[in-house]
């Protein structure tokens, strides 16, 4: 019997290694950027220096990144997750590929907004900047990135609650 070609063949084992080593070094990328990006306790300044590159950043923009950073790693997890799940199975076909791929920019955008809306609704003026968790917002942002779908649906029911 002759074997299959077409897209419902799963990965090959070295596929599947290679995209399993991707992910380990995307995990050590991920953690170094938090790190990097990570508000001090009382840290006023607005340096982050990521890979030797000194960056000045704004306290806004630094929770911008603080957002999307910890939405990709709750992406991470779900896709991870995900990954192990089908590749141990066997059954992780090529069609996924963009899925996995893509995963981690959708729940960023999607963390970004939801934090947009979080913020317009919850903080407003630059006293409210002093009251902003990063650990709380790092939270909801992971959170957001780990179940996109159901944040999905929270925003649907905010707007529609807005709009009516």
């Amino acid at each position: 019997m002759e074997k299959s070609t077409g897209s419902n063949e799963s990965l090959s084992r070295p596929a599947v290694y290679l995209i399993s080593t991707v992910y380990l070094v995307t995990a050590v990328l991920l953690f170094y950027v938090l790190c990097a990006v990570w508000p001090g306790e009382h840290d006023n300044r607005a340096a982050v220096v990521i890979f030797r590159c000194h960056m000045e950043w704004s306290a806004d923009v630094r929770l911008i990144w603080l957002v999307v950073i910890t939405s990709a790693l709750g992406s991470y997890v779900h896709t991870v997750t995900s990954f192990t799940l089908y590749a141990g199975n066997g059954n992780l076909f090529p069609s996924w590929l963009a899925w996995y791929l893509l995963r981690p920019a959708v729940s960023a955008a999607l963390a970004l907004i939801f934090f947009f809306v979080l913020r317009a609704g919850l903080f407003s003026g630059t006293a409210a900047d002093q009251m902003i968790n990063p650990s709380g917002i790092a939270a909801i942002s992971g959170m957001v990135g780990m179940f996109s779908k159901q944040a999905t649906e929270k925003l649907s029911k905010i707007f529609d609650t807005i709009f009516t």
